[in-house]
């Protein structure tokens, strides 16, 4: 779902408004794509939400595979329910979609995010705009093959300004790096719940697993 905004400002691309799924279920969900210089980035049921609200919701089955080929900007992103979040209130929503990212490019300089529910989650600027999930959980899968990535079992990345609150993941979260990944300043973020958070998180946990098949890769997740 993209690309509805109520103006012209909005970022292009980006799902801007409302969206309450009654408590319906999405199932068998296949979102599979390769990023380009000139596709779309984001990839989830939701490639991007800018300032809007998601609730009551739930995917029941299916996976988003994303081939990333790109060499440096943008940063690509997989989430089973959103891409990217910016400056918006999800709630209520649950995943058992599983997650892959992969990308061939051992010269990947940009970092790149897989998570759960969300990619990337950010409150996109020093306003005083909420910015959080709550409520939510996740069941599926979450796995990377690719250097200078972060995965999460929930989310991603969780940047500043960004909460995560009353949530769970059961999933299990692995970096599984072949030739591609050995490369002199690959970087690996890898979390239970959060690959990487410079955000909050309150009452959030997993009871998976978080493996990172490669050494020297540096994980700062949680």
């Amino acid at each position: 779902i993209r690309k509805f905004a109520t103006n012209a400002d909005t970022l292009k691309g980006y799902f801007e408004g409302s969206f309450d799924g009654l408590g319906h279920v999405v199932k068998n969900l296949k979102i599979s794509g390769t990023a380009r210089e000139d596709s779309d980035d984001q990839f989830g049921f939701f490639g991007a939400a800018f300032g809007a609200k998601i609730r009551n919701v739930g995917i029941a089955s299916g996976k988003v595979e994303v081939l990333d080929i790109l060499g440096y900007e943008p940063s690509v992103g997989a989430g089973s329910l959103i891409g990217i979040s910016a400056k918006s209130l999800i709630s209520n929503v649950y995943s058992a979609a599983d997650v892959v990212l992969k990308s061939p490019n051992k010269d990947r300089y940009t970092l790149s995010f897989a998570g759960g529910l969300i990619a990337s989650a950010t409150s996109y600027g020093q306003d005083a705009i909420p910015s959080r999930l709550e409520n939510a959980y996740f069941t599926g899968s979450v796995l990377s093959e690719a250097s200078n990535v972060a995965i999460g079992g929930i989310v991603g990345v969780n940047f500043a300004g960004h909460v995560i609150k009353n949530s769970y993941t059961s999933s299990n979260v692995t970096i599984t790096c072949l030739g591609a990944c050995n490369v002199s300043g690959a970087t690996a973020y890898a979390g239970g719940v959060a690959g990487s958070n410079s955000g909050t998180i309150n009452n959030a946990y997993t009871t998976g697993q978080t493996t990172l098949n490669i050494s020297s890769l540096f994980s700062n997740g949680q």
